[in-house]
């Protein structure tokens, strides 16, 4: 009972929404490889996206344990956690309501927790556009939190023999 582009703005809001969610499911488990940290056993095989960041939150605790740059990213990274999880109330609010036509006034209505509102199509778009930007962001952050671990667990000797390679390269004439 919704507009075309209306229900278009929730499928687009929806689908940026499960980037973020694979950001951090690819990161977590990323994270606890390369920080080298075993998580609590009530961590280890998140279902939802709320576990998901719980144990996402658990494994950044751990990896910056004792290493002053990892919490320097971490801390980052948990901030954007915390926007992850306001987006996911919104998206949450939008797929779980339910359209109606209010014949009183004949206006299309969503029927959400907290309470019937018009869908405002600009709203939702931008939820949308926000929320596919914020998900590259968190990519982003993680990533450069992975790159900072890489580097410190890749061996001298690796650093050497890639500098080498590098060296090797065909010349030409």
């Amino acid at each position: 009972m919704l507009t075309a582009k209306q229900y278009e703005g929730i499928g687009r809001f929806t689908i940026a929404f499960n980037e973020i969610d694979q950001v951090v499911e690819v990161y977590l488990s990323l994270v606890v490889k390369y920080a080298q940290c075993t998580l609590p056993a009530v961590h280890r095989k998140p279902r939802t996206f709320h576990a998901r960041v719980s144990a996402f939150r658990a494994a950044l605790e751990l990896a910056s344990a004792g290493n002053e740059i990892a919490a320097a990213y971490s801390t980052g990274i948990l901030k954007l956690l915390d926007r992850a999880e306001a987006i996911a109330a919104t998206r949450n609010q939008y797929v779980h309501a339910v359209a109606f036509i209010d014949f009183q006034t004949n206006t299309r209505m969503l029927q959400m927790r907290s309470g019937d509102v018009a869908p405002d199509e600009k709203q939702i778009t931008d939820l949308a556009m926000e929320s596919a930007w914020f998900a590259r962001h968190f990519a982003e952050e993680c990533e450069a939190l992975l790159r900072m671990y890489i580097d410190i667990n890749e061996s001298p000797k690796e650093l050497a023999q890639s500098e080498l390679n590098e060296d090797d390269e065909p010349r030409s004439g």
